[in-house]
C-alpha cells in the first residue's frame, strides 16, 4: 500500500490510467453479473473482466524499476493471465446474446483442456526463459514454450472475429444491434493497439503509448457491457446505485482503521453511520421508482396491443 501511495504521489501518467482503468473495469464486472447472475453470457463477460484486470497489473509490474527482480514472475503471469483471456473472448463471442453456453460437451472440454495446459506451460521456463533490461525496461527472453500460447491465442482471436461476423450477419432485431456492438469495441480496441502499440514497437522501438493499453481494453469492456445491459436499464439503475452506495460505505469502513485517534474514529464512525442510512432509503427509493416505471412500461405495452 505504501508503496502504491508514492506511485501516485510521483504522478506517474502509468500508474494514474491504470488504477482508474481497473476501478472501472470492475465496476462494469459487477454491474454486468449482477445484472443476471444465471446467464452464461454476464459470466463469461466477468471471468474475462476479471482476467484483464489481473493481466494489466502484471504487465505494468515489470516498468517498476524497483520491482525488476521480479520482473520474470511478473511476465509469466501477464501471458498466464493472457492465456484464458483469449479464450474467454471466443467463449463470449460463442455465447452472446445467449444465456447458456453453446458449444457441446467434447468441444468445451477441449476448449478447457487447452487452455489450462497452455496456462501451465505460461508459467513454466519454457515459456519466457528470462528477462533483460534494455531501455529501463524489463523484456522477456521467449523459448519453445512461447509458440503454443502464441499460435493459440491467434487462432482464439481469428475465431472470436469471424465469430461475431458470422453471428451479426446471421442474426437480427435487438441481437443483432448488439452484435455489432461487442464486434465494433473488438475491432476498436484491436486497432488502437495494432496503431499505437504493436506498430511503433516493432518498427520505431517505441514504447510512447504502452500506458494507454488500460483504457484501450476498457473501450471493449464499455461497449460490451452496454450492450449485454442495453435492455435492462431500469434494472442497471438500481444496480450502480447499490454498488457505488456499497463502495462508498466500504471506504468509510476502512478509514476507521486508518484513524489513530479516538475522536477521528467516532467522527468517521459517525459520518459511515449517516452515509449507510442514507444509502439504504436512497436504494429503496430507487428501487420504487423502477419499479414504478417497469410497470407503467408494461401497461403501455399492453395498452398498444389493445389497441392494435
Amino acid at each position: 500500500m505504501d508503496f502504491l501511495i508514492s506511485q501516485l504521489h510521483s504522478s506517474s501518467l502509468d500508474i494514474i490510467i491504470l488504477i482508474i482503468a481497473l476501478a472501472i473495469d470492475l465496476f462494469l464486472s459487477i454491474i454486468v453479473f449482477l445484472s443476471n447472475t444465471r446467464s452464461a453470457t454476464n459470466r463469461t463477460f466477468s471471468l474475462l473482466t476479471i482476467c484483464i484486470v489481473f493481466w494489466l497489473i502484471a504487465t505494468y509490474t515489470p516498468r517498476i524499476p524497483e520491482l525488476y527482480k521480479y520482473s520474470l514472475d511478473s511476465h509469466r503471469f501477464g501471458i498466464f493471465f493472457a492465456a484464458p483471456m483469449s479464450a474467454l473472448f471466443f467463449l463470449l463471442a460463442h455465447t452472446i446474446p445467449s444465456g447458456r453456453l453453446l458449444l457441446g460437451i467434447k468441444s468445451y472440454t477441449t476448449f478447457v483442456v487447452a487452455t489450462t495446459g497452455m496456462m501451465l506451460l505460461n508459467l513454466s521456463p519454457y515459456a519466457f526463459t528470462g528477462v533483460i533490461v534494455v531501455g529501463g525496461a524489463s523484456e522477456p527472453q521467449t523459448g519453445w514454450g512461447f509458440i503454443p500460447f502464441a499460435v493459440l491465442s491467434t487462432l482464439f482471436s481469428i475465431l472470436t472475429v469471424y465469430e461475431l461476423t458470422h453471428k451479426y450477419r446471421n442474426s437480427s432485431g435487438d441481437a443483432k444491434k448488439q452484435i455489432k456492438l461487442v464486434l465494433s469495441g473488438i475491432l476498436i480496441m484491436l486497432f488502437l493497439i495494432i496503431t499505437t502499440i504493436l506498430i511503433p514497437i516493432v518498427f520505431f522501438d517505441s514504447l510512447q503509448f504502452l500506458p494507454f493499453a488500460p483504457l484501450y481494453t476498457l473501450v471493449f469492456l464499455g461497449m460490451t457491457a452496454y450492450a449485454i445491459t442495453k435492455y435492462q436499464l431500469f434494472r442497471i439503475k438500481v444496480l450502480v446505485t447499490q454498488v457505488l452506495t456499497l463502495m462508498l460505505c466500504l471506504v468509510l469502513f476502512a478509514k476507521l482503521f486508518g484513524e489513530t485517534t479516538a475522536g477521528g474514529r467516532v467522527v468517521d464512525g459517525l459520518v459511515l453511520l449517516v452515509v449507510s442510512v442514507f444509502g439504504f432509503f436512497l436504494v429503496r427509493s430507487v428501487r420504487q421508482e423502477v419499479e414504478a416505471r417497469e410497470k407503467i412500461a408494461s401497461l403501455a405495452k399492453d395498452l398498444e396491443w389493445t389497441n392494435k
